[in-house]
């Protein structure tokens, strides 16, 4: 009897901090690279770790390729964390039954992403037969609105979702926004994987607060727009960057729009504003 090869183990390089059951963290820290890895390797099997409500993403992996997860140990962070790792696109160190990949982080502004980001959604929409450009303009507001049973797990991160950040009159902005331009509410907690592709694939103007959700960006086409409403105190931290220096590497346009502080009402005008702005470059 022919045994199957021993899945290769694979961990995260460095991130830019944050956990993996994180979306933001886990998209471009795990779930990308690994994607490229698979591309460009086509291994048998793969023992991922365990990414608690991140998990079901792992189903849109190329088919051909068995994927197991494993209990999340402590020496897993520890190991992908290991001096160089975040250097290493796809660095295989051998071990005695099976092999040990650890895979380079995308959140580094620093770091080539481009080609790597723009080649995994191409893959992606392929698989799930959707087309690569969107078929007319889609404005899609995200709510950040979490739901209980998506954070009720062994992957629990605490103050996610509103509250760690909210938007009180979302639904006045979003009547608003829905006067001048067909608007889509996102919740990506409540959506499967290929529902939040397929929303984004179709996706030509994105609207949300700083937060993780922003990071589905990657699966919309080249030339999109990126507003992001982001809370003034973290516009002078380093975080403020993220997602300015993402949307360049999508090789989408970005604006920002300030709210006061972090559960302030958003001023409707100014993103009624900077709506206009980017509609009127788009045409």
């Amino acid at each position: 009897m022919v045994m199957p090869p021993a899945p290769r183990r694979v961990i995260p390089g460095r991130s830019m901090g944050g956990s993996l059951e994180h979306f933001y963290h886990f998209m471009l820290s795990y779930f990308l690279p690994i994607d490229a890895y698979i591309a460009r390797h086509h291994p048998d099997a793969l023992d991922l770790r365990d990414c608690g409500p991140m998990n079901v993403w792992f189903g849109l992996f190329a088919p051909g390729t068995r994927i197991s997860v494993r209990p999340r140990p402590s020496a897993d962070e520890g190991a992908g964390a290991g001096a160089g790792a975040g250097k290493v696109q796809a660095a295989r160190i051998s071990g005695a039954d099976d092999e040990t990949v650890i895979v380079a982080t995308l959140e580094s502004q620093y770091r080539p992403r481009r080609r790597t980001i723009r080649a995994a959604r191409k893959r992606i929409l392929e698989r799930l037969d959707l087309p690569l450009t969107p078929t007319k303009e889609g404005v899609t507001l995200i709510n950040r609105a979490p739901s209980l049973p998506f954070y009720e797990t062994d992957a629990v991160v605490k103050t996610s979702g509103a509250q760690r950040r909210s938007i009180p009159n979302f639904q006045a902005l979003s009547e608003a926004i829905g006067r001048v331009v067909p608007v889509h509410t996102f919740e990506g907690e409540h959506l499967d994987p290929v529902s939040q592709v397929t929303i984004m694939s179709q996706t030509t103007i994105l609207i949300g607060q700083h937060g993780a959700g922003l990071a589905h960006m990657v699966f919309m086409a080249p030339g999109g727009v990126v507003i992001e409403i982001l809370p003034s105190k973290l516009r002078f931290l380093n975080v403020g960057k993220f997602f300015r220096t993402l949307a360049r590497s999508c090789g989408h346009s970005y604006v920002v729009v300030t709210q006061d502080k972090r559960h302030s009402p958003v001023d409707v005008s100014q993103v009624l504003t900077a709506l206009a702005t980017v509609r009127a470059a788009r045409s």
